[in-house]
């Protein structure tokens, strides 16, 4: 019996697991990885992909094949710097070769999330500048990750701090709604970060929560190393907001050790899913090697069915 007639034996969680095996599927037969002919929505999916960088490297990233810049809240909106300092960055801005259309790096450590020390009046408030001055500029998601921020206190009880997060993004979600805003909360690995881990954890937290435009950022990089496969984002894909990615090893850009993201993708275009998918990755690189990535990852998205 060849393998392609087994693949419906196939218990379906494992199925997904093996193609998002890093290298190891980039050989296994097409039934392992493809989406479904048609999605039950009928559309489609349409991805963009960018970068987590700075506006400084708009023109590399343009010439490199990015569709857009994913930039970091404090570096790019300020929000504890005043109106007219923000305003000196407008022109800049608009002026971007590739448009800044995300953020990342949404609140500073010291503004805690959970804990004794929670701080969330000042959160919220600094939360909705970030939010006014993302509209202002075209940014319609901003990334929750966010580490030194939400990380639960030595001796503080875990359930408690899952109740406090609850509610700041409850008191949240309402100021990001108002401009049009999506907060997407992202699971970290727990080298950095010992709260929300993986996107199961992250998807009870953001249904219990239960607003429209609080969801998820899919970080395949921590959700991998947090023990999640292609099955939990299908399980999840009706609050995916924003998706981040780069290779498990050394966090590396698409294509430098062959990782295969197909059973990702495929779960996309299973769901005709539309949205942005940014390179997260450490070291940057230069132009060549920037181009490699992009044209790595559209292959992988194409033959997924994107």
């Amino acid at each position: 019996m060849s393998v392609k007639s087994q693949v419906p034996m196939l218990d379906r969680r494992r199925l997904f697991a093996l193609a998002g095996l890093a290298g190891a599927s980039l050989l296994l037969p097409r039934a392992l990885w493809t989406a479904e002919a048609e999605p039950p929505s009928g559309k489609k999916a349409d991805v963009a992909f960018g970068m987590c960088s700075s506006m400084g490297k708009a023109r590399m990233l343009k010439d490199a094949g990015c569709d857009y810049i994913e930039e970091s809240v404090g570096g790019l909106l300020m929000p504890n710097k005043g109106d007219d300092e923000f305003a000196k960055r407008l022109p800049e801005i608009s002026a971007a070769v590739i448009p800044v259309k995300n953020c990342n790096g949404f609140l500073p450590g010291e503004l805690k999330s959970v804990g004794a020390e929670a701080k969330h009046a000042e959160i919220l408030a600094y939360a909705n500048t970030a939010f006014k001055r993302a509209r202002m500029v075209g940014i319609d998601i901003i990334t929750f990750g966010s580490g030194g921020s939400r990380k639960i206190p030595d001796g503080f009880a875990k359930d408690d701090a899952k109740k406090q997060f609850i509610e700041l993004l409850k008191a949240m979600g309402p100021l990001a709604a108002a401009q049009n805003i999506r907060v997407a909360v992202e699971p970290l690995r727990k080298e950095e970060c010992n709260f929300l881990n993986n996107i199961r954890e992250v998807a009870a937290v953001i249904r219990a929560v239960g607003q429209p435009n609080v969801g998820i950022t899919a970080d395949l990089y921590h959700m991998v190393l947090g023990g999640d496969v292609p099955a939990d984002l299908d399980a999840n894909i009706d609050i995916l907001h924003h998706f981040h990615l780069a290779e498990k090893e050394q966090r590396a850009l698409p294509g430098v050790a062959g990782d295969d993201f197909r059973g990702w993708f495929g779960v996309l275009a299973k769901h005709g899913w539309k949205g942005r998918v940014s390179i997260e990755a450490g070291g940057g690189g230069d132009q060549a090697a920037l181009t490699k990535a992009f044209a790595y990852l559209r292959t992988q998205a194409k033959e997924a069915g994107i």
